[in-house]
């Protein structure tokens, strides 16, 4: 005998419907499936990895781990997420995008070799600063090189900074300057990038890119309409713009961005990395293309010539800035969201007075401006009333650590 029709199960078959309401119950079975096919591919897409955690070394490596490491320089641990901003990079800047996979597998040699942790490894934890480390200086050296000689010891300076940078990363995660350990965040990738720059303005090994040549070389006089002027007596210029940027130009500006957390000033790039991040978080990517826009409105307000906010230079530390405090190092609530927001102002203004100074000498401002402003933010959690930090061990999408401390409010209310 059937079951009644209200306990009969809706994947079920049931012999007493009609064929129209058995065709719309095999509808419902295809859109069951769909969505449950939807759910592993979201978020960290833990059983993809632990597929790969039985398998050979290299196909861990290739498969999993490198497009993960690609998802985690916006903190994505998710290998869809990987291959889409691979492809979306290649599709701009393919000798640059292929020289930073050659950076993470550099470096995962590097981490097999020091036998560090291999779940770690399996994350993408250890190659996204390598990633990033070697775009870097193919985008600020002069690149391609003029001599195959160059060419090699380029390929052979990015094999040492992908190992310098795993090193670096591990000492940083070390650090402690509250009770949990700092995240590493672009840590390796700054300060090598930083280091590799410097040098390449005081020696001749890797002429710099021509769009880095420092624009003065600090005199301690002025020649003025025939009169010396000494450097103590040098007045600011103030630079008008036009006025505010139209939506379009605005719109674009966000989406570069964004894509400038790669070092890629395209605005179609930027719009598929956003794609990217929402198979891994809806959270942090609304909260990214939000900080950037934070950015370039910021950089509008402080009067920052329109064809500089067009590039996007403005908008990446503003999306690291937002992204990574609306869920990801605190749990996402009405007020974080709001603070993330501020975060994203503030890492902007901070990136706007390093690149005033730094500019003159030649030096990119790299990810300073987020950093410090994380740094901020993570020494004044236990005074923020009402926001709550993920610990580094934890930390995973905005979603699911704000599905864990809900799960920890309900434990606590039933005891």
């Amino acid at each position: 005998m059937s079951q009644p029709k209200s306990q009969v199960h809706p994947f079920e078959y049931d012999d007493n419907k009609k064929d129209d309401e058995v065709q719309f119950s095999q509808k419902d079975r295809c859109l069951g499936r769909f969505c449950l096919s939807l759910t592993k591919i979201n978020g960290n897409m833990d059983a993809y990895c632990e597929y790969f955690a039985n398998k050979n070394v290299v196909l861990d490596i290739v498969f999993n781990a490198l497009p993960r490491s690609i998802g985690q320089v916006t903190f994505m641990n998710n290998p869809i997420t990987g291959f889409i901003t691979f492809l979306a990079l290649a599709g701009a800047y393919p000798g640059r995008t292929f020289f930073g996979v050659l950076g993470i597998l550099v470096a995962h040699l590097a981490v097999l070799f020091l036998g560090l942790d291999r779940k770690k490894i399996r994350t993408g934890f250890y190659g996204y600063n390598a990633f990033q480390c070697s775009m870097a200086l193919c985008a600020f050296l002069a690149y391609p090189p003029p001599t195959a000689w160059t060419w090699f010891m380029l390929v052979m300076y990015l094999c040492l900074v992908s190992c310098f940078s795993v090193i670096l990363q591990v000492a940083v995660t070390n650090l402690r300057i509250t009770e949990h350990a700092l995240h590493p965040m672009t840590w390796s990738f700054s300060l090598v990038t930083l280091c590799s720059v410097l040098m390449a303005l005081k020696y001749n090994r890797f002429p710099i890119n021509e769009a880095f040549v420092p624009t003065i070389a600090l005199p301690t006089t002025v020649n003025y309409h025939g009169q010396n002027i000494s450097s103590n007596d040098w007045k600011w210029t103030l630079v008008v713009n036009p006025g505010p940027m139209n939506f379009q130009d605005v719109m674009l500006s966000t989406l570069r961005g964004v894509s400038q957390v790669y070092l890629n000033n395209n605005a179609v790039s930027g719009f598929f990395l956003l794609l990217g991040m929402m198979f891994c978080s809806r959270i942090s990517a609304v909260a990214s293309f939000v900080g950037s826009l934070i950015g370039v409105g910021t950089a509008q307000f402080m009067g920052v010539e329109h064809d500089q906010i067009r590039e996007g230079i403005w908008g990446y530390c503003g999306a690291l800035a937002a992204l990574s405090i609306a869920g990801i190092f605190y749990v996402l609530s009405f007020r974080s969201f709001v603070v993330a927001l501020f975060a994203a102002c503030v890492a902007t203004f901070i990136n706007a007075g390093l690149a005033s100074y730094l500019s003159v000498f030649g030096i990119p401002t790299m990810s300073f401006g987020f950093l410090l402003c994380n740094i901020m933010f993570s020494l004044v959690q236990r005074n923020l009333f009402g926001l709550t930090m993920v610990p580094l061990e934890q930390m995973s999408t905005a979603e699911e650590n704000l599905a864990r401390y809900r799960r920890k409010l309900l434990q606590r209310a039933e005891e």
